[in-house]
């Protein structure tokens, strides 16, 4: 359910002429996660018969997300 929200908050973050093309690319990296993200799990899965290492490293790329959305946030106003 994220589908709105996403453009809204690159737009509002990356404005001007190549907004578009840093939406484009990180759409595409999103596409190529959740592309291979499930094939990588089942093959760390059969290789060590848990998915401990594939939770922990989509715990990783989350908390990578989480970091670039907080580093990328629009300062606030200051009065005066």
């Amino acid at each position: 359910m994220t589908a709105f929200i996403v453009p809204a908050m690159m737009a509002d973050r990356f404005r001007g002429p190549h907004c578009g093309s840093i939406f484009g690319a990180t759409q595409v990296a999103s596409a190529l996660g959740s592309a291979l993200g499930a094939w990588l799990a089942g093959r760390m899965f059969d290789a060590t018969g848990s998915y401990a290492i594939a939770f922990g490293v989509a715990a990783g790329a989350a908390a990578v997300a989480a970091w670039s959305v907080w580093a990328s946030r629009i300062p606030l106003a200051r009065p005066g």
